[in-house]
C-alpha cells in the first residue's frame, strides 16, 4: 500500500452509539435536514433505495414513503440495536412492507451478489467517516446501483475535514463514480454521484 493510500485510510471515526439514538430523530434534526425533500430530490415511486447506514430510520421513513407500494428501501447498519429501533417506529406506520432491513459487518455492506445491479439510489448521511476502508464501501454500493444510479454522500465538518471529504470523493470517483454536483446539505458537505452508465434520475 502507497503512503498516499495509508493516509487516505487513516482517518476513521468512532460509530455513533446506539445508545444515543435518541439524538438522531428529532423534530429539531427534521427542521434542519427536511428528509422528506431529500427523498422527493433523489428518488421516485417504484425505486430501490439503500440508505446505508440509516440509524434509527430517520431518513428511512421518508424514503419508505416516496418509494410507494412498488418500491423497497434496503435500511443496512452496523448495530442490531438501530434497526430495531427502526422497525419500532415504522411498523406501526405500515411502511416495513416497503423495507427490508439489514445488518452489516463491520468490514463490508454484505448485501446478496444477486442485489448487485438493482438499486436506483443509494444513501450514505453522515456515516462514511465510521467506515475503517471507504474505497471498498464506495465499491460495494458502485456494485449495487444500475447504470447511471444515484449515490448521495454527505458528511459533517464538525468531524469531517475538507481534505478527508475531497479524499472520499476521489475514492468514490476510483470506483467508477462521476460526481454530479457539489453543495451544502444545511451545513454539511454534499455530493451528487452518478455510477458510470446509462443516465438516471434527472436532477
Amino acid at each position: 500500500m502507497s503512503s498516499g493510500d495509508k493516509q487516505k485510510r487513516s482517518h476513521h471515526h468512532e460509530v455513533f452509539s446506539a445508545e444515543k439514538a435518541g439524538h438522531l430523530d428529532t423534530r429539531f434534526r427534521h427542521f434542519l435536514y427536511r428528509p422528506d425533500r431529500l427523498a422527493e430530490m433523489y428518488v421516485r415511486p417504484g425505486d430501490r433505495v439503500l440508505d446505508f447506514g440509516c440509524g434509527p430510520g430517520f431518513f428511512t421513513r421518508e424514503f419508505a414513503i416516496r418509494v410507494g407500494e412498488n418500491g423497497l428501501v434496503y435500511s443496512a447498519d452496523l448495530q442490531d440495536e438501530m434497526l430495531k429501533i427502526l422497525t419500532g417506529k415504522l411498523a406501526p406506520l405500515g411502511l416495513m412492507e416497503r423495507v427490508r432491513t439489514h445488518r452489516c459487518r463491520p468490514d463490508s455492506i454484505s448485501l446478496p451478489a444477486d442485489l448487485n445491479g438493482t438499486f436506483d439510489v443509494a444513501f450514505a448521511i453522515f456515516v462514511v467517516h465510521e467506515v475503517p476502508d471507504p474505497a471498498k464501501l464506495f465499491r460495494e454500493i458502485a456494485a449495487l446501483l444500475k447504470p447511471g444510479g444515484t449515490f448521495f454522500l454527505t458528511e459533517p465538518p464538525y468531524v469531517i475535514s475538507g481534505s478527508e471529504f475531497q479524499n472520499e470523493i476521489e475514492q468514490a470517483v476510483s470506483a467508477g463514480f462521476v460526481p454530479v454536483k457539489r453543495l451544502h446539505y444545511f451545513v454539511n458537505r454534499a455530493v451528487v454521484l452518478r455510477k458510470a452508465g446509462n443516465e438516471s434520475h434527472p436532477d
